[in-house]
């Protein structure tokens, strides 16, 4: 750093205090500062030369150029002294130290009024030194400087009567100034005022707002809660009935008669499909859905996958295959969420892909211990402006082939909302006319979730027995197809409607197993349940809870403390008719447990 030195002077008596002022507004006014900035230089100085007298009883101060490249060519003053230095400085510069005599007022003052603020001090002496930059209109040399020096010395500073009289005019300039400041002031405060009065009733208005939407909200995640709920029973009950009749259990079938069933059962698959798909959304929206981790292979969902798809593939043009890495490891996550959210894109897959293939494949990276899914069609892809919305609710694409397979607009949302839950992600690779690619990846151990050691798999066989089965509902359709089935199955069923007597009518009956609803006009599932468990002659007796309720697990495992199994009303027939099966094995299993 190379710095000039322009001028300098001893501090020994209040006369030279006024000297500094005096020679410290000189000096700035030919270095380019204005009039007021030369007023601040010349405040901040002479207050620090008045502390250098007034604590150590002399001091010293020099004016310098601190020669740089334009912008920031710097002046610095430099006053220093050999008193016993300053004690408490870092009270003093934090404003916390009190003093009678107002010490560290003008070292804070002067801190403010500069650009650029040091101190030192020891017990030998104290030395301050303060900068502020030239304006940016000059461009000083070091021959400038030396004009400067020169012009200063043959120039003398007026008498004090003279500098008094010039600091009264500065005093009531300044005045003037803070008067008009003080004046705006007073305006910025009502205008403020008045902004905040707005201010305030725009947030009560907006609270009013955001209540309203909250109110709005969760109205319409209960409503399409309930609505889901109360479509659900009479839907999986439609669609039961019309496969019985497709699999000519009552009798054979026209041609026209089947038709007409088949369109039936599409219709109700279409239905059922968006009444589960809004649940999820509401759920999820509500912050209510759970995450039930549990250790699986990815064989097992691919198993399942093809054995679901396969007769779903009708168009002889299409091909669905499955590839997978030996290396990945066990799963530990909601198996039913990442096999809902593969179902929604292969589904998708297969209906617009008109010719070709589509490949289901899942590998491991071991870097991120992510398991990776991907669906790849050449089906008739997704243009890249609308890769964002096909994620947005109720939204689809104008296609041919849409408007031949419409659908809800839900599964993609839905399927990214269940990956997001699982602490993973799906991502799209589309072109126009050129297929897709779906990747799912999701971490192989649910984020915070401890993988529990796997049970060995029970090698018990199947059971084969009759059962006399109490099943107690209100809606008959609603358990038609367990009925149906159960008598197939050839087991006795006896039912009631009336759940104020379900108690009696179990006792009365003596069942193997009890099918329990949980929603009924009089008491309600759980009070039966509890009374059945709290009877001496009921207790040990099976049941079942038989319901379309969607349950939390929290309310899951509260009942399943008092009750053998949970079966939903909307589970296929084809998985029914497997529960139904298992039925005497469950029982046995439940009485020796008692």
């Amino acid at each position: 750093m190379s710095e000039l030195p322009i001028f300098s002077t001893p501090i020994c008596q209040e006369q030279d205090i006024v000297f500094v002022r005096q020679r410290t507004r000189q000096i700035t006014g030919l270095l380019g500062f204005e009039g007021v900035e030369q007023t601040r230089i010349a405040t901040a100085v002479s207050e620090i030369a008045r502390n250098a007298l007034r604590y150590a009883r002399e001091g010293k101060v020099e004016f310098l150029f601190h020669k740089r490249e334009k912008p920031s060519q710097n002046l610095i003053v430099r006053i220093s002294d050999k008193g016993n230095g300053i004690e408490n400085l870092g009270e003093i510069m934090d404003g916390r130290y009190q003093s009678k005599t107002g010490m560290g007022l003008g070292l804070i003052g002067t801190k403010r009024l500069m650009d650029r603020f040091d101190i030192q001090t020891s017990s030998d002496g104290t030395t301050i030194t303060i900068e502020k930059f030239i304006p940016r209109n000059k461009s000083l040399t070091p021959d400038d400087i030396k004009k400067i020096t020169s012009s200063i010395f043959q120039e003398m500073p007026d008498a004090s009567v003279s500098e008094v009289q010039h600091q009264n005019r500065e005093l009531l300039l300044a005045l003037q100034e803070l008067e008009k400041k003080q004046e705006r002031l007073n305006e910025l405060n009502i205008e403020l005022e008045e902004t905040n009065k707005g201010v305030v009733a725009l947030y009560a208005e907006l609270d009013e707002r955001a209540e309203q939407l909250k109110l709005a909200d969760e109205i319409k995640t209960r409503f399409l809660s309930y609505m889901s709920h109360e479509f659900r029973t009479p839907v999986n009950s439609v669609i039961n009935i019309s496969q019985f009749l497709l699999d000519r259990t009552d009798g054979d079938l026209t041609s026209e008669q089947e038709k007409q069933v088949s369109l039936i059962r599409k219709s109700m698959d279409t239905l059922s499909q968006l009444t589960n798909d809004l649940l999820d959304l509401s759920k999820i929206q509500a912050g209510k859905i759970t995450v039930e981790p549990e250790s699986f292979t990815v064989e097992e969902i691919i198993v399942g996958l093809r054995g679901m798809f396969r007769p779903l593939v009708i168009n002889p043009n299409v091909v669905l295959n499955f590839t997978s890495t030996s290396d990945i490891p066990e799963l530990y996550t909601d198996e039913g969420k990442v096999s809902q959210i593969l179902r929604n894109l292969i589904s998708n897959a297969l209906k617009f892909t008109e010719q070709g293939e589509v490949t289901v494949s899942s590998s491991f990276d071991n870097k991120s211990e992510n398991v990776i899914f991907k669906v790849s069609d050449n089906g008739i892809g997704i243009a890249e402006e609308n890769h964002e919305k096909i994620f947005e609710e109720f939204s689809q694409i104008t296609h041919t082939l849409q408007k031949k397979y419409k659908g809800t607009g839900l599964g993609l949302p839905l399927s990214k909302k269940l990956a997001a839950l699982l602490g993973g992600y799906i991502t799209l690779e589309s072109e126009q006319d050129k297929g897709s690619t779906f990747t799912l990846i999701v971490p192989v151990n649910l984020p915070g979730a401890v993988p529990a050691k796997k049970q060995k798999a029970s090698q018990d066989k199947i059971i084969q027995r009759s059962l006399r089965v109490v099943i107690v509902d209100d809606e008959e359709t609603s358990y038609y197809a367990l009925k149906r089935q159960m008598i197939e199955a050839g087991h006795e069923i006896v039912e009631t409607a009336d759940s104020d007597v379900a108690v009696d009518f179990v006792k009365n009956e003596r069942p193997d197993l009890v099918f329990l609803d949980l929603q009924m006009p009089e008491a309600d599932g759980e009070t039966v349940l509890k009374a059945l468990r709290n009877d001496a002659d009921t207790q040990s007796i099976p049941v079942i809870i038989h319901t379309s309720k969607v349950l939390s697990g929290a309310e899951k495992l509260a009942l399943l403390k008092s009750c053998t199994d949970i079966l939903p009303k909307n589970i296929s027939a084809a998985n029914l008719k497997i529960y139904i099966a298992s039925l005497p094995t469950r029982i046995l299993k439940a009485k020796a447990m008692a």
